[in-house]
């Protein structure tokens, strides 16, 4: 594997020895004519007088960065005039037009495309003036380089230095006095993601015209048939096998092959493509029609995390603040730590724009001939040690590229990227010829057989899918991964579609194998509505649902304990099986099965010693649920149970002297029993405790989580230290509250 890749990457590497990223002549300055609002016609030759009354009328120039725009001579110190101030004479854009074709067979352009050259402003340099390395932002549609016109003036110093990917190119002397020339025009052409600056002038005045270069398309011409070589390499590289992580979805093998050129997410584009990257992606899609590939153009975010270390030497103590996050001046880079590439903006063979997501791929399936060492990061942050982490830079650079995947395996490969996506074009096949598609549900069933399986699916798409797969067998399979509220979400109407066509008892009987660990529980109110609206026309489904239901609710009970640590999770726990006591005493009394409640019943009297008589009564007893339960035994035996409880509590002395607090501690450990001791002790008020650190923590814990009415400090004092222990008058108006609660409940049992 390791020599088939090296000798794909160089067959592509060869095809990457063009350096056209500039271009570079002159052109007569006869018909130069640039007629400025405010000032008049500029005409040859240039004089400094001329030159300076043009920058009364200029303004300093700005810059781009990020998404702002800085005024900074740091960075660049200049004058522009707008182009709205601006005329060009009819000759001189006759020229500027001619000039367009030799800068496309230059830059590689393509020959089908129209190349427009629309003016952006008019720069003025004077002695000192410099713009330091940047980047053209990309102005609009279509614009692929820059054209600089530079005017025939006497200057030293402002030379054009363009820098693509290490290989550099200096440009723009255009001091014809110093040499006895004729005055002419210097034409510079480069690509948009050059890097380039103008050098500080030392000497007179440079003059520049700025124009965006925009890539207009025409009818595409038809491809000339390429070498066979790549189809050959890329044919041995998906016949071999490729080994899968555990940690992986079983996903097919992928061939992305990073660009050389940087493109933006509003030029990305086949027809866009520059010098270079356009010849070879020729190849590729000729390869991929040979092949019976698929082949998409996709923008590709790469993230590299590498050690780093200030370069300051730490002994002499000199040490510096924090640096920025976005610099790395001072660091010196060690060992990549990590790297991922991300995959985005998909784009297929025909030039459409596809809404798949955003796609993370293994490195093993990455190819390039250009290290992202040799490009300049979009964003670059240092972070500096921070005990157990840091000392890291982590850089980011926007690349785009070309991605290969077999047709066969096309399916799985777009489920990867975005399983909704994915799942809605499986559809389609399997509607438009299903015996042909048909053949791949199980190596569909075999991926979305994972950890994660549908639950991203959105509800619509899960339903086109369960009714399109047609087969009972695969709607049985495919059961296995889904889950009992995936399948309820799917509303009524569509599950009346599917015991449509697969049967009420088959359904019923493939539920049976639906996956038990469903994270998220079922919703009483769509349970109800459910059950009732499919009672008549689906009872075996209904019978299933509803046993489900009742299922779930009794092991929500019986596993419940923890959720009296707090008085929070207490109150959210009544809510809970308030709205579920509510909707199945209504479910079972519209269709006739009140005794399907025994269970619950006898689960909650197992479990009276977590909840306590009184509180299941106050629960079972409310206005609409009465009528449903006051006929069970169960329920007479809580309420008999309750009313003791309730009238012992209103015998003991409720007056100022009883320090005796009732609440019920869910834990029985050791200390909460020795806790409980102190709680009911009627004369006890204060208790010092020794106890360690977590044993203390333990019962700041639980006081405060049930709100109990007692303060707990600390005294540091002595080993272990020891907890204090108080209990506030608070307790006597909660008494009073309780009191009155347990006085109506009494009303309420009569």
């Amino acid at each position: 594997m390791a020599s088939l890749e090296s000798s794909i990457k160089e067959m592509i590497k060869t095809r990457f020895t063009a350096r056209n990223f500039c271009t570079s002549f002159e052109s007569s300055a006869d018909c130069l004519e640039v007629t400025v609002q405010g000032f008049g016609t500029i005409s040859t030759p240039l004089q400094p007088k001329m030159i300076r009354e043009l920058i009364k009328i200029a303004q300093p120039s700005q810059f781009g960065f990020k998404d702002k725009t800085l005024y900074d001579q740091n960075i660049r110190k200049s004058y522009e005039i707008e182009k709205s101030c601006i005329s060009l004479g009819r000759e001189f854009e006759e020229q500027i037009e001619s000039s367009l074709e030799r800068i496309k067979k230059d830059l590689l352009i393509p020959s089908d495309g129209d190349l427009r050259a629309e003016l952006h402003n008019l720069l003025i340099y004077e002695k000192s003036c410099f713009f330091d390395f940047h980047q053209d932002s990309e102005k609009e549609d279509g614009m692929i380089a820059t054209l600089s016109i530079i005017l025939p003036t006497t200057y030293r110093g402002g030379e054009l230095v363009i820098d693509y990917q290490g290989h550099t190119e200096s440009l723009g002397s255009c001091n014809y006095s110093k040499y006895g020339r004729e005055p002419s025009l210097q034409y510079v052409a480069f690509y948009a993601d050059c890097q380039h600056k103008i050098n500080k002038l030392s000497y007179g005045y440079r003059l520049a015209l700025t124009f965006n270069l925009i890539l207009e398309h025409g009818k595409e011409q038809k491809s000339e048939r390429v070498s066979g070589g790549l189809a050959k390499s890329l044919d041995s590289y998906f016949s071999a096998q490729h080994a899968v992580p555990s940690n992986y979805r079983k996903t097919p093998k992928w061939f992305v092959f990073l660009l050389n050129h940087q493109y933006t997410p509003r030029s990305l584009a086949w027809e866009n493509l520059k010098g270079a990257d356009r010849t070879v992606a020729k190849e590729f899609k000729q390869a991929a029609k040979e092949l019976d590939l698929e082949i998409f153009l996709t923008l590709a975010e790469s993230h590299e995390t590498w050690s780093a270390y200030e370069s300051r030497s730490p002994r002499y103590y000199d040490y510096v603040d924090d640096l920025e996050e976005d610099s790395e001046e001072g660091v010196e880079i060690d060992d990549l730590v990590n790297s991922e590439t991300s995959l985005s903006g998909w784009i297929d063979q025909c030039g459409k724009k596809l809404d798949y997501g955003e796609k993370y791929i293994r490195d093993e399936f990455i190819f390039s001939t250009l290290d992202n060492s040799s490009l300049v990061p979009e964003k670059s942050e240092y972070e500096g040690f921070m005990g157990n982490y840091g000392n890291t830079i982590d850089r980011w650079y926007n690349r785009s590229a070309i991605v290969l995947w077999e047709k066969n395996h096309s399916i799985i490969a777009k489920m990867s990227i975005d399983l909704n996506c994915g799942l809605s074009e499986y559809c389609r096949l399997l509607k438009h010829d299903f015996e042909k598609s048909s053949h791949l549900f199980p190596s569909v069933l075999a991926y979305l057989g994972s950890d994660y399986g549908l639950q991203d699916v959105e509800e619509p798409i899960l339903l086109d899918f369960l009714l399109a797969i047609k087969k009972y067998e695969f709607f049985a399979a495919l059961c296995k991964h889904l889950s009992l509220r995936q399948i309820l979400n799917l509303g009524v109407e569509g599950i009346e579609e599917l015991i449509i066509q697969y049967g009420d008892s088959k359904i019923a009987t493939s539920l049976s194998n639906l996956k038990i660990d469903d994270r998220s529980r079922l919703i009483p109110s769509v349970l109800s509505t459910m059950i009732k609206s499919m009672w008549i026309k689906a009872p075996e489904f209904s019978d299933f649902v509803l046993n489900k239901w009742i299922g779930e609710f009794e092991s929500n009970i019986s596993n419940s304990g923890y959720r009296f640590y707090s008085k929070e999770s207490r109150l959210q726990f009544t809510k809970e099986i308030q709205l579920n006591l509510k909707s199945l005493a209504e479910v079972l009394t519209f269709i006739e099965r009140k005794q399907f409640a025994v269970g619950l019943l006898d689960q909650m009297v197992k479990e009276i010693h977590v909840f306590q008589s009184i509180y299941l009564f106050e629960l079972l007893s409310s206005s609409d649920l009465c009528d449903f339960f006051e006929d069970f035994e169960q329920y007479r035996q809580i309420k008999s149970l309750a009313e003791a409880e309730i009238k012992t509590f209103l015998k003991d002395d409720l007056g100022p002297s009883n320090w005796k607090i009732d609440d019920m501690l869910p834990c029985d450990c050791e200390l909460c029993t020795e806790l409980n001791k102190f709680l009911r002790s009627p004369i006890t008020q204060k208790k010092v405790w020794p106890l360690n650190k977590y044993n203390r923590g333990h019962i700041h814990q639980t006081i405060d989580s049930l709100d109990l009415p007692l303060t707990h400090e600390t005294e540091r004092v002595g080993r272990p230290y020891r907890l204090i222990l108080r209990k506030t008058p608070a307790m006597f108006s909660l008494r009073k509250e309780k009191e009155k609660k347990y006085q109506d409940l009494l009303k309420r049992m009569s």
